[in-house]
């Protein structure tokens, strides 16, 4: 299927590794030009490199704090001035304590940083680009936010609660923006295994012993009716698909990817 992102430019935040390198890979092989943008300069160039290897497409990477807005601001003009134009905006970029902590005992850093990247953050990247996509008439946003944010997940209330603020900024903005045919959603993930995720999880079962470690798998795998945890690429797949021209019709929408996660348990 052509999904007529050829050609196109896109600025994938927090893309240097994990999900976010697995949509700025997927849409390079859908033939769009890629930014990678990212705090990490190591892991954000040998990103950009391999992707550029493996498809030919032009790839730029970018430094970028995405809480600063100078560093925003200075991620567009890189962008425009290197590839010509901004097409496609995926807010993926943010933080999350880990392990987890229950609400009380979460620190004021630890509240502040959160904020600060993943609610003001995300602003800031959508602000920035909406004067070219304005500009230009034209214009996708997605935003990757969490399943948790609507299933009051324990231990990430800092981080759902910011999620759950960019969800419902998407709705705001998509309706100011359809005028210029610009698109603005979001894409909700469940447990899905980045290389974190994989490590975290090996750090759980060294701590808990193999036995009890899969106890607790099996508990969890009750509340995902497909039976199985998230891939970084299920992920990619869906935000592809809303940036792409085949979404032309869908704005200010929320698409759960969790595997029915977002139903409840069977």
């Amino acid at each position: 299927m052509n999904l007529g992102l050829r050609g196109k430019v896109a600025i994938v935040t927090g893309s240097g590794r994990g999900i976010g390198k697995t949509i700025a890979r997927t849409l390079a092989e859908e033939g769009t030009n890629v930014v990678i943008a990212d705090l990490n300069e190591e892991t954000g160039k040998n990103t950009a490199q391999e992707i550029a290897a493996i498809t030919k497409v032009a790839t730029l990477f970018v430094k970028v704090d995405i809480s600063k807005w100078e560093d925003v601001v200075a991620m567009a003009k890189a962008t425009v001035d290197k590839l010509g134009k901004i097409d496609i905006l995926v807010n993926n970029a943010a933080v999350v304590m880990a392990p987890g902590k229950f609400f009380a005992e979460a620190s004021m850093d630890q509240r502040r940083l959160e904020v600060e990247v993943i609610f003001n953050g995300t602003l800031n990247c959508i602000q920035v680009v909406l004067d070219r996509m304005i500009e230009q008439q034209s214009g996708s946003i997605v935003s990757i936010i969490t399943d948790g944010a609507r299933s009051g997940d324990p231990r990430i209330s800092h981080y759902s609660a910011c999620k759950a603020g960019v969800a419902s900024l998407a709705r705001s903005v998509a309706r100011e923006v359809g005028q210029y045919h610009i698109r603005v959603n979001n894409v909700s993930p469940g447990l899905t295994l980045t290389e974190t995720a994989v490590l975290h999880r090996r750090e759980e079962e060294e701590k808990l012993g193999k036995e009890k470690f899969q106890e607790i798998q099996r508990k969890r795998l009750k509340s995902y009716p497909l039976g199985r945890f998230g891939d970084p690429q299920d992920i990619a797949n869906a935000v592809v698909f809303l940036a792409s021209d085949r979404a032309s019709w869908i704005t200010g929408q929320t698409l759960s990817v969790s595997g029915g996660y977002a139903i409840g348990p069977w």
